[in-house]
């Protein structure tokens, strides 16, 4: 995975300053080292390169090389928070999404097959649907969604919240 050079300084930084970490990846810096290509990476070890480093910034190009081999306890509990942490936020992040119906009184609808000028009835226009935690991430999201809406010359929206999707369908004529 590549990293910046800064991050790549402050981690050969702490595991200097913490040796008996287990860090479980390589820190790899290209063309670092008297004997490599320019395209070669090569294996950073903290102890020995970390001054060289800090003095020549000509080296940027650094990448994070799994190396899951013997892990100890504490490396495997924090690798697992960290999974966790992730599989939980995205989880509770999509439960807490409402989603939303956007629609406008401006705009006009008229009736099938009508032949008028005039609409023939008064009603308001659906703009669309979206998620978010609450109505304004709706929009922004609405909005990043539906580009083409930025064209229309739709201007006052109303947001409303839909609490179930449960939908019943009537016919008028029944």
């Amino acid at each position: 995975m590549p990293i910046t050079r800064n991050l790549a300084l402050k981690i050969i930084k702490y595991l200097i300053d913490n040796p008996s970490f287990n860090f479980p990846f390589l820190v790899m810096c290209k063309g670092y080292g008297i004997d490599t290509d320019d395209n070669d990476f090569l294996e950073i070890v903290p102890e020995d390169d970390y001054a060289d480093l800090v003095e020549d910034s000509t080296y940027y190009t650094f990448e994070l090389w799994e190396n899951l081999q013997n892990l100890d306890v504490l490396t495997i509990e924090l690798m697992l928070k960290g999974f966790l942490e992730k599989i939980l936020l995205e989880e509770n992040t999509n439960l807490l999404k409402k989603e939303f119906i956007f629609i406008t009184f401006e705009g006009y609808t008229f009736q099938p097959n009508s032949e008028e000028i005039i609409p023939d009835i008064e009603n308001m226009q659906v703009i669309g649907f979206s998620k978010g935690v609450n109505s304004n991430e709706a929009f922004k999201n609405l909005k990043k969604e539906k580009i083409y809406l930025e064209k229309t010359n739709f201007d006052e929206i109303i947001a409303i919240e839909l609490k179930e999707k449960k939908f019943e369908y009537f016919n008028l004529k029944n």
